[in-house]
Order: C-alpha cells, then sequence, then structure tokens
C-alpha cells in the first residue's frame, strides 16, 4: 500500500490495538523515546485517503513532522492510482554508516532513489532518529583510514615505503569504490561544502588527496577542504583532475570508464596522485 512507504520511514511502528488503521511510532521531529507520534488512515469521500500525524509529545506542526521524516506535506495524500507520481516515491537503495573512532555507529546516510539522501542516528533500542542532533561528526570510514595510518607508521623505517595519501572524495559510494581497488578514502556527510575544521583536525601531520567531482561545485569544495586541511596543519594536500571525466562524473565514473584490473586502477590512480603538483593557498 502506498503508505507503507511512510511507515517505514518511522521507528518503532505498532499498530494501536483494536483500530485497523491506527499506529503509533515514535516521532521524528523530537528525540522521542517512547513512541508519542499518533498515526492514522483516514479515508473521506471528497479527499480521498491520507495519513494524519499528530505527536502527543512535542506536539509540532504537520509540516515539521514531514520535515523531519524527509517528505511532503502532499505525500500524504493517496496518490489515487496515478501511476507516475507513485513509481517517483523515493526508494531505499543504499546505507552508509559513520563510525566514530571506536568502532561504534554514531549515524548514517540513507540514500534513495530518485537521488536523495537523508541522515539518522541509532535511538540507543534498536530504532532511527531521524535528525542529526547532538551527533559528533566524524569523517566516513574512519576506523579504517586510523588503520592505514597505523600500518603507514609502523613501514616508516623502511626507506622504500610510501606513506600512504588518503584521498578526500565528495560521496560515500566514490569512497567505497576507491577502498575496493585498494586506495583508502574518505569522505564528509552531506557533500560538497559540507567540510567542517574538525575532519581537518584527524589528518594533522598526514597527506591526503583531493579527487573532486568534474564540476564547478566539486572544485569549489575541493579547495575549501585544500584550505582547511592546510590551517590544521597537514603534511601535503593534492587536488587531483583526472583526464576523460565529462560534466558532473566523479571518480566512481573513471573507475568504471577504464576497465583495467583492480590492481591496474591503483597503480595508475597512485601514478596520477604523486604526479600532481602539491596546493598551496594562492
Amino acid at each position: 500500500m502506498w503508505y507503507r512507504y511512510i511507515l517505514d520511514k518511522l521507528a518503532k511502528v505498532k499498530p494501536i490495538r483494536g483500530k485497523h488503521h491506527d499506529w503509533m511510532a515514535c516521532c521524528p521531529a523530537h528525540d522521542d523515546r517512547t513512541p508519542s507520534l499518533h498515526v492514522s488512515l483516514r479515508t473521506d469521500v471528497q479527499s480521498g485517503s491520507k495519513l494524519t500525524l499528530y505527536c502527543y509529545g512535542c506536539k509540532a506542526p504537520v509540516k515539521e513532522i514531514c520535515e523531519a521524516l524527509g517528505i511532503r506535506v502532499k505525500d500524504l495524500w493517496d496518490p489515487g492510482g496515478q501511476a507516475i507520481m507513485y513509481s517517483e516515491q523515493p526508494r531505499l537503495v543504499a546505507t552508509y554508516d559513520y563510525l566514530d573512532q571506536a568502532g561504534n555507529l554514531a549515524y548514517q546516510t540513507v540514500r534513495y532513489e530518485p537521488k536523495d539522501f537523508k541522515q539518522r542516528q541509532p535511538d540507543g533500542t534498536g530504532g532511527w532518529i531521524w535528525n542529526m542532533k547532538w551527533v559528533i561528526l566524524v569523517p566516513f570510514m574512519l576506523p579504517s583510514v586510523l588503520r592505514q595510518w597505523e600500518i603507514d607508521d609502523t613501514h616508516r623505517d623502511r626507506y622504500d615505503w610510501p606513506e600512504s595519501e588518503i584521498c578526500i572524495v565528495e560521496g560515500e559510494k566514490d569512497a567505497l569504490n576507491l577502498w575496493s581497488v585498494g586506495i583508502p578514502a574518505t569522505c564528509n556527510v552531506g557533500g560538497a561544502g559540507k567540510w567542517l575544521s574538525s575532519y581537518s583536525e584527524w589528518f594533522r601531520g598526514r597527506r591526503a588527496a583531493i579527487i573532486p567531482d568534474h564540476d564547478p561545485a566539486g572544485i569549489k569544495h575541493a579547495e575549501q577542504v585544500a584550505g582547511s586541511l592546510i590551517m590544521a596543519g597537514v603534511k601535503s594536500v593534492r587536488i587531483i583532475q583526472l583526464a576523460g571525466l565529462t560534466a558532473r562524473q566523479d571518480v566512481s565514473d573513471w573507475i568504471a570508464a577504464n576497465p583495467n584490473s583492480v590492481h591496474g586502477h591503483k597503480t595508475e590512480l597512485l601514478k596520477i596522485i604523486r604526479q600532481s603538483p602539491k596546493w598551496e593557498v594562492s
């Protein structure tokens, strides 16, 4: 049923005993640990079927609850057999875990199709809070990045050991694709323009290579990140320009367009990184 898409976004959904289309769930508009959101399916001859939302806890307006869920108020109405509208309802296709230094789940990015991203944090009882209040933000794949640096430090006494340059990209998918070919990578939650100085502190005394998306926003983001890293005291930072990309393409497109072996991708990318000049503040 059309309304299941909305119910699936809520945490701790339980039917109300004795009522056919009424549920209680955690309200996404506040830190709700005991379900206080009443969800009800109502049908009217003139307006058709719709979900009603009312929070007995924070009493937030319906619009605010919908925004916290990542939907529009009009999504509460039954599309009424309009196949196009129904087919455009977002579909969850991937989740990306952000782990803290100890390896605990701090928060998660959820990807939908048509392309959209939302963030949520665990509520401690198996459900989700669909906001980022009070969350300490960390770079993506942080424990893996830290392990890579431990390897670098262990082999630093070997004269032929090239210290790794952690790649910084715009999105989680790009970072995972780089890891899949043997190159450590990270990104920040939220994409371009959302880099925080606190992320740069993790790179103090390290090396970084930024691979931006091939568009003006990507270049601007790369320069913002590079400036932040320099301020934090990195050893070096490079902005990598990959040849052959068209507008809005990224490193994932570069990997897909170059069907080498996994070893070939790594070797070629490392060569491009080493040959790229170090970035300096102009």
